[in-house]
């Protein structure tokens, strides 16, 4: 008897000590693991994301915003392909909201949550948080007013022409805002990337085409700036053509001789073949680099291309006689529309802003841009007197549909084959980098342009209207002039600018 109680109490101390000695591993071995098992079980770490920043016009109305973690466009496709689109993450892809998505997105926190043993999450003092940054809001130099009468114009016009696409870019030409950057066809923010993304792309910053005769104020400008030609002096002698490494090049249609300024107003291919002989090479060359061809113009946007331009010592006498007027040379609508504006702006290269500000959620200014002198491209003399010449393109040459009667204006025709490689017509591509052979100009396939500014002698608002592929006529002078003189008369009504401001000054 005495042998089993002494052999139960041995059992039970056996489990004592196994017990106790389970206890003594769990506290002192298994702790933080039964630890972080209890806070999986009773707690969440829950992300703590900030609404997404509202994207204002310059007057700040609403063109993109955030509701109830959805992305908003009330204006709907108004600046679709400028302003771009998030995914389904709310993360930025395109345009305005990719290049700002870190402002707009802000970053986020978090914070412990218990959870009820239906695993229902509630909030509790003690647990750790740590707060959310803030996003903020976007202010664009865009004006919406500006934006829609771009948009609807150049909707009609691609229409009207059966043309393939077009562009159109107004801009504050003293300060280097972009007031309106419109292309058509648009895509509607509020689709996201449905659909192909080439209708995705804001193409007046990202795709390059050839310019044609706009291009000819870097002639104009190298010949002034020089001193190489007098204005009345006779640079084309009646005949209409030339002959030049055994390829005729003629002008459209007969003409007399012409004076320089006849010739701008003209647009005489043969005259300016003959005027940048005079320039030479080199300075063409040094011309293009000054006007800032070939650089990206440091918009806030994203998609800016880096193209070349080749050297003048590897130019052939057809390629210098193409870059005469404007062909064989690759450009942005955004980086031609600069060009102009240095005339525009007295000799001065601004940079073209697109962000006006950037205000944190109680309505501060963190960020306010500024205009921003680049540098001196021409004398304010060379400028005015460009923009004398320009002047008679519209009232007296090929520039006559773009007049607006009480208004001085003073602009410029571009018409430009367009370049084909292989079996495709290369648009948003450099033309002529395969060797000889592999290209040529299509006869029946263009980029009609005009690109103007008023008033003349104290420009304020410039516009660049370009059309791709217009079937109905395909002259600048027919297809984009009449664009420019519409937009331009809405917005000097809606805008309500002073018209004693714009008459025709004594340049």
């Amino acid at each position: 008897m005495k042998k089993r109680l002494n052999l139960i109490a041995l059992c039970f101390l056996i489990i004592g000590f196994s017990f106790m000695g389970k206890v003594a591993s769990l506290q002192l071995f298994q702790h933080k693991r039964l630890k972080k098992e209890v806070r999986q079980v009773s707690m969440k770490k829950v992300r703590l994301t900030p609404s997404r920043g509202t994207i204002y016009d310059r007057n700040m109305r609403i063109l993109a915003i955030t509701i109830d973690n959805k992305r908003i466009y009330p204006r709907k496709s108004l600046c679709g392909n400028l302003l771009g689109f998030v995914g389904t993450d709310g993360k930025g892809l395109e345009g305005i909201e990719y290049k700002l998505d870190e402002y707009l997105r802000g970053k986020q926190g978090w914070k412990i949550v218990g959870k009820t043993p239906m695993g229902k999450p509630y909030s509790y003092p003690g647990y750790r948080e740590f707060a959310p940054f803030s996003s903020y809001s976007i202010v664009l130099t865009i004006d919406a007013d500006v934006q829609e009468i771009a948009e609807d114009e150049l909707q009609k016009q691609i229409e009207v022409t059966n043309a393939k696409s077009g562009d159109v870019i107004v801009i504050s030409a003293q300060t280097g805002e972009i007031l309106a950057m419109a292309t058509y066809p648009v895509h509607s923010p509020g689709m996201g990337g449905k659909g192909s993304s080439k209708k995705w792309k804001n193409r007046p910053v990202t795709d390059l085409f050839e310019p044609g005769s706009t291009l000819k104020l870097l002639t104009i400008s190298g010949l002034l700036r020089h001193n190489l030609v007098n204005i009345t002096d006779i640079v084309e002698d009646g005949k209409g053509f030339i002959e030049v490494c055994g390829r005729r090049f003629e002008d459209h249609k007969e003409h007399p001789p012409l004076s320089f300024e006849e010739a701008v107003w003209h647009s005489s291919n043969v005259a300016f073949i003959n005027l940048t002989n005079i320039l030479g090479r080199r300075n063409l060359y040094l011309e293009m680099r000054a006007y800032g061809f070939g650089t990206p113009t440091g918009v806030e946007l994203p998609g800016e291309p880096r193209q070349a331009i080749s050297l003048p010592d590897n130019w052939s006498g057809i390629k210098f006689a193409n870059l005469a007027f404007g062909q064989g040379m690759s450009c942005t609508s955004l980086q031609l529309a600069m060009a102009y504006s240095i005339v525009a702006n007295d000799g001065v290269f601004i940079k073209p802003r697109i962000i006006k500000q950037i205000i944190s959620t109680d309505n501060r200014i963190i960020y306010e841009s500024k205009k921003e002198i680049v540098r001196e491209v021409i004398t304010k003399e060379i400028a005015r007197t460009i923009r004398e010449l320009l002047y008679g393109v519209v009232e007296n040459g090929t520039g006559k549909l773009a007049k607006i009667k009480g208004v001085s204006i003073a602009g410029k025709t571009g018409t430009a084959q367009k370049w084909r490689t292989g079996a495709k017509v290369a648009f948003g591509k450099s033309p002529g980098t395969g060797p000889p052979g592999n290209g040529k100009y299509h006869p029946d396939e263009y980029v009609s342009s005009f690109i103007g500014f008023f008033p003349v002698a104290d420009p304020n608002i410039l516009i660049l209207v370009l059309i791709n592929e217009p079937k109905n006529g395909h002259l600048g002078s027919i297809v984009s002039a009449p664009l420019f003189r519409r937009i331009a008369q809405r917005i000097i009504r809606v805008k309500k600018l002073e018209v004693e401001e714009l008459r025709v000054a004594e340049l």
